[in-house]
């Protein structure tokens, strides 16, 4: 009963909440970057909006892997080493596509290992993210969507999509 009347997310303590202040506070900053376009103006260097997308949706996620437990019952006091890990991956995910994204654009239609585990681990980042904030409706919703883009060339008529094998449709 103590955990259902605390809210919905994590009171964290000590380094915990350290680490969540941090997060939570480079995303309003990663925004005025952005929107003041930043290093144009301090370095000379034009940066792509999606670069600061990525980054933005890598510290959007790691904050929700801190900030709501897996499950309510989960305790609210502590971060458990599966979040850690979780809002660490979401974090190189952004980075990843903040450093390389002028590289993913040019080789866009090349498909290699590298892009398809960032993808997958984004996406799988995504519907635990949504998962945990609007619940499992949405997660079922955007999976199913998922596989008709993979399996839609299977249905009848209009109902027809083209054919995407997982590497192409995960990158």
């Amino acid at each position: 009963m103590e955990n259902e009347s605390q809210g919905r997310f994590r009171k964290l303590t000590g380094v915990a909440r350290y680490v969540q202040l941090g997060v939570g506070l480079a995303t309003p900053v990663t925004a005025l970057f952005f929107i003041l376009d930043l290093p144009l103006y301090v370095a000379g260097i034009s940066l792509f909006a999606q670069q600061y997308l990525g980054l933005f949706l890598g510290l959007i996620l790691a904050y929700v892997f801190i900030s709501v437990p897996a499950a309510k019952k989960a305790s609210k006091n502590r971060v458990p080493w599966y979040d850690i890990l979780c809002a660490c991956a979401s974090l190189i995910v952004g980075l990843y596509v903040t450093i390389y994204y002028p590289q993913l654009l040019v080789t866009l239609g090349i498909y290699t290992p590298i892009k398809v585990i960032f993808g997958l681990a984004a996406i799988l980042a995504v519907l635990e993210a949504t998962q945990r904030l609007a619940g499992w409706p949405l997660v079922i919703i955007v999976t199913i969507l998922i596989l008709y883009g993979r399996y839609g060339f299977l249905l009848p008529g209009i109902l027809a999509g083209k054919e995407l094998n997982w590497p192409r449709l995960i990158s």
